[in-house]
């Protein structure tokens, strides 16, 4: 249920979003080549006009999202069976815990009106997840009740993660030229596809061991 509610409020944020670009504040409405997700977190969009609903929604989603990505590692965490994939487990669920924890910082400190602070938490959120997912694939590789194909998806997607984080630490600027725009836009659009792929296949495969288990009584696994 957090996975939906968290989706329907990037919907949602996405659909308010009062409209602009960095290069072009002109244009109406959301443009996904043209804007990032972080930008949802103004309080006024790039053409002056009033963003507080979109950012209510923004804010919404990275809250729900990071609780639900929380527990997720919690219920790993709790089924690894290996010592040595718990003890992965443990630091990826600390590390998501702390990018959960730093994302209610971009609640504090509007994109617009706040951009240094809201970018140390923003910076330090997304390094939390990313790393979390390399620890996530490392349990995941140790752990014999998991597939080696769990393992290399999570390592995907904190490669991915990272380097849109180097990117944006010490790329250049997005408002630099149209084209880096397009590709910082397009590039933070496929990490964050990334994650809700590999959290909608681990929901997928814990539901149908639920039922699996409830059927046979069979001890719970964790992948």
């Amino acid at each position: 249920m957090l996975w939906v509610l968290a989706l329907v409020n990037l919907g949602w944020s996405v659909e308010a979003y009062a409209g602009g670009t960095a290069l072009s504040m002109q244009e109406d409405g959301f443009s996904w080549a043209g804007n990032v997700f972080m930008e949802l977190g103004r309080m006024k969009a790039y053409n002056l006009a009033d963003n507080s609903v979109a950012e209510q929604f923004w804010v919404r989603f990275l809250l729900l999202s990071g609780l639900g990505m929380t527990i997720l590692h919690l219920m790993w965490l709790l089924n690894m069976r290996v010592h040595q994939a718990r003890l992965f487990a443990g630091a990826a669920f600390l590390l998501v815990a702390l990018g959960a924890f730093h994302s209610y910082g971009l609640r504090l400190y509007p994109y617009d009106t706040a951009y240094s602070q809201f970018y140390v938490f923003w910076e330090r959120m997304a390094a939390g997840y990313a790393f979390g997912a390399m620890a996530t694939g490392v349990a995941m590789k140790i752990e014999p009740d998991c597939r080696q194909f769990h393992a290399y998806a999570w390592w995907g997607v904190g490669i991915l993660a990272l380097f849109h984080l180097s990117l944006v630490k010490w790329g250049p600027e997005m408002w630099s030229a149209p084209a880096m725009l397009t590709i910082h836009a397009l590039l933070e659009k496929i990490v964050i596809a990334s994650y809700i792929g590999v959290w909608l296949m681990h929901l997928r495969l814990r539901y149908k061991k639920l039922k699996g288990n409830t059927a046979s009584f069979q001890p719970d696994s964790a992948c």
